[in-house]
């Protein structure tokens, strides 16, 4: 069950750094410092179930238990490997033995062991050890600190591993008094590897996907831009510059906007907080979402200011963008921006105040390192002039 949670975590932490990919520092960050915390807590926790595992720590009733049942054997040590794993400093070790139980026939097993390099020369190949049996019919050994030169195991034989049958493997879990055995959710042998390996995959990517699912939107512009050489959605381009002005309507409530500036990674609007209002505020728009950054620094004078975004054909901006390109000498769009706003004149009379609008206009500003070029055109895309 720990290395599920482990490949879940791992699953948080991946889809931390993909949020920060496609939705800024800001929304991954934190998601990424979570998946790192959870990541190093689980992995702690199986090193010390690794270190449980191999320090053969064992119930002292059980010790107690196999003895006064007379479970009791001489196992002989065939061969000592280290297994390039070490906890604390001290190398974990496979053991295969040949043990000859008191009552019962021999049998030969494996172990993994903290072997302490003190210890070591008491696990040479040929030594001695005398050994109880936790498990009547089991494998499950412990090594006790009686001496096997005591008159009792000093002429007791260990038969020749050849003849001790195949090698058996331990069973898993941890043996309790009674012979009752707590068992692991999933199994750590070799056998079914590949199928708990593919449930980690699944696990870590599904909490990948939840931690993703919230900025799916991010994500999929993400993917999109990907073939064209960004990370991110070019802004400009209709599709993606209609989906961020709609969500900002639904944000807001209403469509009116004072201004609005495109570029190719982000969107300014200055909208007012309730249409026909003159309170207003500036949004910006990047990576799927949009964030409020405040009162806009001058606010307009008039609500003939506002203009609904439904009065601008935003999907002749990309078109523009192009047919601009081509009165200039530029290689490329890089840098190029759009605003739009309406323009206003007030004047005054002896009959009052009188405030004229015109319909809103495109503003475009495009150039590189040595030129730079401005252009206007209508809301609707025509009548592209340079300026």
């Amino acid at each position: 069950m720990v290395r599920v949670l482990f490949a879940a975590s791992i699953g948080v932490l991946l889809g931390g750094i993909v949020v920060m990919i496609v939705a800024g520092e800001g929304a991954g960050v934190w998601i990424m410092t979570v998946g790192s915390l959870l990541t190093a807590l689980f992995f702690v926790v199986l090193m010390l179930a690794a270190a449980m595992r191999s320090s053969q720590i064992v119930d002292p009733a059980l010790l107690n238990e196999s003895i006064e049942a007379g479970r009791l054997g001489i196992a002989r040590v065939d061969s000592l490997q280290q297994t390039r794993t070490e906890i604390n400093d001290q190398p974990v070790c496979l053991i295969t033995l040949t043990v000859q139980p008191r009552n019962g026939e021999a049998f030969r097993t494996k172990l993994k062991r903290i072997v302490s390099l003190t210890e070591i020369p008491r696990f040479q190949p040929g030594s001695r050890i005398v050994t109880a049996i936790l498990v009547e019919g089991g494998t499950d050994l412990a090594f006790t600190d009686e001496s096997p030169a005591a008159p009792e195991w000093a002429s007791f034989a260990v038969p020749p591993a050849g003849s001790a049958g195949p090698i058996l493997e331990q069973e898993e879990g941890i043996p309790g008094v009674g012979g009752k055995r707590a068992k692991p959710l999933l199994s750590h042998r070799k056998k079914g590897r590949g199928g708990r390996f593919a449930l980690y995959i699944v696990v870590a990517m599904l909490a990948a996907a939840a931690v993703v699912l919230p900025h799916r939107e991010a994500f999929v512009e993400t993917v999109e831009a990907i073939p064209q050489g960004r990370f991110s959605a070019d802004l400009r381009q209709p599709e993606y510059l209609e989906r961020g002005l709609a969500k900002l309507s639904e944000k807001l409530g209403h469509d009116q906007v004072i201004s609005v500036y495109v570029s190719a990674d982000y969107l300014v609007v200055d909208a007012p907080i309730e249409a026909g209002k003159l309170p207003t505020d500036s949004w910006r728009y990047s990576k799927g979402s949009w964030e409020r950054q405040g009162a806009k620094l001058i606010q307009p004078k008039s609500v003939e200011e506002q203009f609904a975004v439904s009065d601008v054909d935003w999907g002749a901006f990309w078109p523009g963008l192009l047919e601009a390109k081509k009165q200039t000498e530029l290689e490329s769009l890089d840098g190029a921006t759009l605003s739009v706003a309406r323009g206003t004149m007030t004047t005054s009379s002896d009959h009052g105040t009188v405030t004229e609008t015109t319909p809103p206009s495109v503003y475009i500003g495009m150039g590189d390192d040595y030129s730079s070029y401005s252009f206007r055109m209508n809301g609707d895309g025509s009548g592209l002039v340079m300026q």
